[in-house]
Protein backbone atom coordinates (compact mmCIF):
# COMPACT_ATOMS: atom_id res chain seq x y z
CA UNK A 1 0.00 0.00 0.00
CA UNK A 2 2.86 2.33 0.81
CA UNK A 3 4.36 1.55 -2.55
CA UNK A 4 1.09 2.41 -4.30
CA UNK A 5 0.76 5.75 -2.47
CA UNK A 6 4.38 6.57 -3.23
CA UNK A 7 3.90 5.75 -6.93
CA UNK A 8 0.68 7.74 -7.05
CA UNK A 9 2.37 10.68 -5.35
CA UNK A 10 5.27 10.66 -7.82
CA UNK A 11 2.89 10.31 -10.79
CA UNK A 12 0.71 13.21 -9.66
CA UNK A 13 3.80 15.33 -9.03
CA UNK A 14 5.09 14.64 -12.56
CA UNK A 15 1.67 15.36 -14.09
CA UNK A 16 1.47 18.64 -12.16
CA UNK A 17 5.04 19.47 -13.13
CA UNK A 18 4.21 19.17 -16.84
CA UNK A 19 0.61 20.39 -16.67
CA UNK A 20 1.32 23.73 -14.96
CA UNK A 21 3.80 24.96 -17.63
CA UNK A 22 1.40 23.76 -20.35
CA UNK A 23 -1.49 25.73 -18.82
CA UNK A 24 0.76 28.78 -18.41
CA UNK A 25 1.88 28.49 -22.05
CA UNK A 26 -1.74 28.30 -23.28
CA UNK A 27 -2.79 31.26 -21.09
CA UNK A 28 0.12 33.43 -22.21
CA UNK A 29 -0.45 32.60 -25.88
CA UNK A 30 -4.16 33.46 -25.59
CA UNK A 31 -3.37 36.77 -23.88
CA UNK A 32 -0.73 37.51 -26.48
CA UNK A 33 -3.11 36.71 -29.33
CA UNK A 34 -6.24 38.42 -28.04
CA UNK A 35 -4.74 40.84 -25.55
CA UNK A 36 -6.33 42.00 -22.37
CA UNK A 37 -8.46 45.02 -21.67
CA UNK A 38 -7.64 48.09 -19.62
CA UNK A 39 -9.57 51.25 -18.87
CA UNK A 40 -8.58 54.26 -20.97
CA UNK A 41 -9.79 57.83 -20.72
CA UNK A 42 -10.85 59.79 -23.80
CA UNK A 43 -8.90 63.02 -24.08
CA UNK A 44 -11.83 64.82 -25.70
CA UNK A 45 -14.99 63.83 -23.79
CA UNK A 46 -13.37 62.52 -20.57
CA UNK A 47 -15.22 59.20 -20.81
CA UNK A 48 -13.66 55.99 -19.52
CA UNK A 49 -13.81 53.01 -21.86
CA UNK A 50 -12.27 49.55 -22.07
CA UNK A 51 -9.70 49.06 -24.81
CA UNK A 52 -7.14 46.43 -25.61
CA UNK A 53 -3.86 47.06 -23.83
CA UNK A 54 -1.97 47.25 -27.11
CA UNK A 55 -4.43 49.94 -28.32
CA UNK A 56 -4.28 52.10 -25.18
CA UNK A 57 -2.63 54.95 -27.15
CA UNK A 58 -4.44 54.35 -30.42
CA UNK A 59 -8.22 54.02 -30.12
CA UNK A 60 -11.44 55.68 -31.23
CA UNK A 61 -13.69 56.70 -28.36
CA UNK A 62 -17.10 54.99 -28.63
CA UNK A 63 -18.79 58.02 -27.01
CA UNK A 64 -17.52 60.92 -29.12
CA UNK A 65 -15.87 58.97 -32.00
CA UNK A 66 -12.64 60.97 -31.62
CA UNK A 67 -9.28 59.35 -32.24
CA UNK A 68 -7.07 59.10 -29.13
CA UNK A 69 -3.45 58.48 -30.01
CA UNK A 70 -0.70 60.95 -29.38
CA UNK A 71 3.08 61.28 -29.63
CA UNK A 72 5.19 62.54 -26.77
CA UNK A 73 5.07 66.05 -28.26
CA UNK A 74 1.25 66.02 -28.20
CA UNK A 75 0.54 65.57 -31.90
CA UNK A 76 -1.39 62.64 -33.35
CA UNK A 77 0.60 59.44 -33.73
CA UNK A 78 -0.93 58.71 -37.13
CA UNK A 79 -2.12 60.71 -40.12
CA UNK A 80 -5.84 61.46 -39.90
CA UNK A 81 -7.08 61.87 -43.45
CA UNK A 82 -10.23 63.77 -42.43
CA UNK A 83 -8.07 66.66 -41.25
CA UNK A 84 -6.57 67.07 -44.70
CA UNK A 85 -9.56 66.12 -46.86
CA UNK A 86 -11.30 69.21 -48.22
CA UNK A 87 -13.91 67.16 -50.11
CA UNK A 88 -15.87 66.86 -46.83
CA UNK A 89 -16.44 70.62 -46.91
CA UNK A 90 -19.36 70.73 -49.33
CA UNK A 91 -20.73 74.04 -50.54
CA UNK A 92 -24.43 74.72 -50.77
CA UNK A 93 -25.86 75.73 -54.13
CA UNK A 94 -26.72 79.17 -52.72
CA UNK A 95 -24.64 81.78 -54.55
CA UNK A 96 -25.96 84.82 -52.71
CA UNK A 97 -24.11 86.47 -49.83
CA UNK A 98 -26.65 85.39 -47.21
CA UNK A 99 -25.86 84.65 -43.60
CA UNK A 100 -25.13 81.06 -42.68
CA UNK A 101 -27.36 79.57 -39.99
CA UNK A 102 -24.53 77.71 -38.25
CA UNK A 103 -21.87 80.36 -37.55
CA UNK A 104 -23.32 83.67 -38.75
CA UNK A 105 -20.81 84.23 -41.57
CA UNK A 106 -21.90 84.71 -45.15
CA UNK A 107 -21.16 82.08 -47.80
CA UNK A 108 -18.33 84.13 -49.28
CA UNK A 109 -16.54 84.50 -45.94
CA UNK A 110 -17.16 80.84 -45.05
CA UNK A 111 -15.56 79.80 -48.34
CA UNK A 112 -12.58 82.07 -47.63
CA UNK A 113 -12.21 80.57 -44.16
CA UNK A 114 -12.27 77.07 -45.64
CA UNK A 115 -9.56 78.07 -48.11
CA UNK A 116 -7.43 79.47 -45.27
CA UNK A 117 -7.79 76.28 -43.23
CA UNK A 118 -6.96 74.15 -46.27
CA UNK A 119 -3.87 76.18 -47.11
CA UNK A 120 -2.69 76.17 -43.48
CA UNK A 121 -3.19 72.39 -43.28
CA UNK A 122 -1.05 71.91 -46.40
CA UNK A 123 1.64 74.41 -45.37
CA UNK A 124 5.19 73.15 -45.78
CA UNK A 125 7.93 75.39 -44.37
CA UNK A 126 11.04 76.21 -46.36
CA UNK A 127 13.15 75.50 -43.27
CA UNK A 128 11.83 73.19 -40.52
CA UNK A 129 13.86 75.08 -37.92
CA UNK A 130 11.88 78.27 -38.68
CA UNK A 131 8.46 76.57 -38.77
CA UNK A 132 6.78 78.77 -36.15
CA UNK A 133 7.98 82.00 -37.73
CA UNK A 134 7.09 80.87 -41.27
CA UNK A 135 3.59 79.65 -40.38
CA UNK A 136 2.88 82.88 -38.49
CA UNK A 137 3.96 84.95 -41.50
CA UNK A 138 1.95 82.73 -43.86
CA UNK A 139 -1.13 83.03 -41.65
CA UNK A 140 -0.87 86.84 -41.64
CA UNK A 141 -0.69 86.83 -45.44
CA UNK A 142 -3.77 84.61 -45.59
CA UNK A 143 -5.62 86.91 -43.19
CA UNK A 144 -4.92 89.84 -45.52
CA UNK A 145 -5.89 87.90 -48.64
CA UNK A 146 -9.09 86.43 -47.17
CA UNK A 147 -10.40 89.30 -45.05
CA UNK A 148 -13.94 89.09 -43.67
CA UNK A 149 -16.57 91.44 -45.06
CA UNK A 150 -17.87 94.21 -42.75
CA UNK A 151 -20.99 92.29 -41.67
CA UNK A 152 -19.07 89.11 -40.90
CA UNK A 153 -16.34 91.04 -39.09
CA UNK A 154 -19.05 92.55 -36.86
CA UNK A 155 -20.55 89.09 -36.27
CA UNK A 156 -17.10 87.73 -35.38
CA UNK A 157 -16.34 90.54 -32.91
CA UNK A 158 -19.75 90.15 -31.29
CA UNK A 159 -19.31 86.39 -30.96
CA UNK A 160 -15.83 86.76 -29.51
CA UNK A 161 -17.09 89.35 -26.99
CA UNK A 162 -19.90 86.99 -25.92
CA UNK A 163 -17.46 84.10 -25.51
CA UNK A 164 -15.02 86.30 -23.65
CA UNK A 165 -17.77 87.44 -21.26
CA UNK A 166 -18.90 83.83 -20.78
CA UNK A 167 -15.36 82.62 -20.05
CA UNK A 168 -14.11 85.48 -17.92
CA UNK A 169 -17.28 87.15 -16.71
CA UNK A 170 -16.90 90.79 -15.73
CA UNK A 171 -13.36 90.34 -14.39
CA UNK A 172 -11.70 91.65 -17.56
CA UNK A 173 -12.83 94.48 -19.87
CA UNK A 174 -14.20 93.45 -23.24
CA UNK A 175 -12.17 94.20 -26.33
CA UNK A 176 -13.90 95.38 -29.49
Amino acid sequence: MDNFIETLSITLSLVALFLIPFILFISISLIKRHGFYIKANCWFCDTWTKVLYKERNSFNCPSCLQYNGFDQDGSYNKVIEAQHNISNLKDKKNTSKTLSASNGLCRYCNNNQQLKVYQLANFVPLNENNYDMEIEHFEKQLDKAYKLCKKCDTVLKSTLNKQHAWLFGNRVKKFA
